[in-house]
This record gives C-alpha cells, sequence and structure tokens, in this order.
C-alpha cells in the first residue's frame, strides 16, 4: 500500500511541498532577487517581469506537527453493496492516510467512537503509532445497535487535543446528532479534513421489488416496494436533499472534503483530492499578511 501510495504521489509533482495532503507545507517568508542555485520553480514571474531582474519566492522551514484521526466505529459502518464494505475501505483509508503522514514525520494519535468514546491513542510518532492505529480499527469495530454522535465526539477531540493539529475526521457524518457547529468549532482551532465514506445504495435504489430495510443503528425496519417509481424518487430527492446539506455544512465550517465510496479506487478519490488542492490552494493567512506589509 505504501508503495502504491508513493508512486501516486511521486506523479503529482508536489514542489517545495514535502506532502501535498496535509497543510500547507511551507510558509511564504519574502521575494528576493534570483541567487546562482536556486530552484528555478521557485521563480516569481510576475516580480520578475516587473522588475526586469529574476526573483524568486523564499519560504519557511514548516514545523513539526501532529495529526489526529477520529474514527466511526457505529453500526452503519458494517454497511456494503459494492466490492466491498464501507468498514473494510475505511480501513485501507486510514492506513493510507497514515502512511503519507510518515513521510512527513508527523506524530500520531487518535479516538474511535460509536454513541460514545470507544478507544484512544496517545499521540506518538513512527510507524508503530500508525500499526498501533490500525491495531485499534481491528479490535474495537462496529456493532449492531451502536450508534453514532460525532457531535459529541468531535467536541470531545477539540477538548483533548490543545496543539493546532491535522484532525482527521472519518465517517459516513449519517446521523450523529447536530455536528455542524462541533465541526466549525474544531476547524477553528485545527485543519480539519473531513473524509466521507459512502456507499452508492445510500443515495439510490434498484427496481427489485418489495424490500424490508433495517437501521443497523436502532433496530427499525421500514418496508417499501421498490417497484413503485414515485417511492423511488422520493427516496432519491431525500438522498440527494442529505448529500447537499452534508456538503454544505462541510464546506462553512471550512474543512476539506474527501469522498470515496465502496465502488470506485479510493486511491484515485485521493489522488484526485491532491491534485484539486495543488491547483486551487488559497494562500496561507500569514502570507497574505506579510504580502500586504
Amino acid at each position: 500500500m505504501e508503495l502504491q501510495i508513493i508512486k501516486r504521489l511521486n506523479g503529482l509533482n508536489t514542489g517545495v511541498h514535502r506532502s501535498p495532503f496535509l497543510g500547507d507545507g511551507t510558509e511564504f517568508a519574502e521575494i528576493r532577487e534570483y541567487l546562482p542555485g536556486d530552484d528555478v520553480r521557485s521563480i516569481d514571474w510576475n516580480v520578475t517581469a516587473r522588475t526586469g531582474h529574476p526573483h524568486v519566492r523564499t519560504y519557511e522551514s514548516e514545523r513539526d506537527t501532529s495529526a489526529f484521526f477520529l474514527v466511526d466505529r457505529s453500526a452503519s459502518m458494517g454497511f456494503g453493496t459494492a466490492a466491498q464494505t464501507k468498514e473494510e475501505l475505511l480501513q485501507q483509508v486510514v492506513a493510507g492516510v497514515s502512511a503519507m503522514m510518515l513521510r512527513r514525520g508527523d506524530r500520531i494519535g487518535g479516538m474511535l467512537f460509536g454513541d460514545t468514546r470507544l478507544a484512544e491513542l496517545n499521540f506518538s510518532s513512527g510507524r508503530k503509532a500508525a500499526l498501533r492505529l490500525l491495531e485499534l480499527l481491528s479490535q474495537v469495530k462496529p456493532q449492531e445497535g451502536r450508534g453514532s454522535r460525532l457531535d459529541l465526539a468531535l467536541d470531545e477531540v477539540n477538548m483533548v487535543v490543545r496543539r493546532p493539529s491535522v484532525i482527521v475526521v472519518v465517517t459516513d457524518w449519517l446521523g450523529g446528532g447536530s455536528w455542524r457547529e462541533p465541526l466549525m468549532r474544531l476547524a477553528h482551532r485545527h485543519e480539519v479534513i473531513a473524509v466521507e465514506i459512502g456507499d452508492p445504495r445510500e443515495a439510490f435504489l434498484p427496481s427489485v421489488g418489495p424490500l424490508i430495510l433495517q437501521d443497523p443503528e436502532t433496530g427499525h425496519q421500514l418496508e417499501l416496494d421498490t417497484s413503485r417509481p414515485e417511492l423511488m424518487q422520493a427516496y432519491q430527492a431525500a438522498a440527494e436533499n442529505q448529500i447537499k446539506l452534508r456538503e454544505e455544512w462541510i464546506a462553512a465550517s471550512g474543512a476539506r472534503h474527501l469522498v470515496v465510496s465502496t465502488d470506485r479506487d479510493w486511491l484515485s478519490d485521493i489522488t484526485a483530492f491532491l491534485a484539486k488542492k495543488r491547483h486551487h490552494r488559497p494562500p496561507s493567512t500569514s502570507a497574505a499578511s506579510r504580502q500586504a506589509k
């Protein structure tokens, strides 16, 4: 898995940033005249054209960072109708993102949650920290009847993680209480990556006649006839509204949204996410303030 990830990342031409996945990598310091030995990729062509002399952008060294995983272990993560379950996909994504962070030398910590906190991993560095996180995931599995209180978990992380860190929230974002305000509070202090684990049948049901659906978290059952067009249209409309609201809440918080699904290659989704961030990364607040000065 690490080899696959490194191969994909190396194809992104990340420039001066050690990792395009988390954080800005380095902070803008100043623009100065070009000196022999400077990387030509750091030339600021606008300033060069204006002054008539080559100028380069310089960056401050990146500070050590910490990455904290908040991972959903509620019953809904066991659902899956495609090539794998959401739980299997979640395990791969957590392993993949951990491997990316190890390239940066980040410290890794984590918390597993359902309707309460289920397990916690204190911050530590190196491969052992990532392996311990994966071991916790294998020990604390989704169980039928276990609900999700994402709202409480987000607030708890905000209290536990005191230093500014990268918070990776891995869940399906279904239910979980009213998590909009807790997510905004968390993203105000930390850099948040909202990883959405999805399955195609959560947004669209095939026409297969009568079905009995059961909520794995509450046990509530619902009988419906998928051959009725009006019912299926209502289902799809409700699902689309839920997706739209989820996207709006995450965007409003300032978190970055990574969507993966059980019917797609998750590495391709992450690669597309990285490429999009690389081409559309806004300047950091500190960089903007320094340019203004």
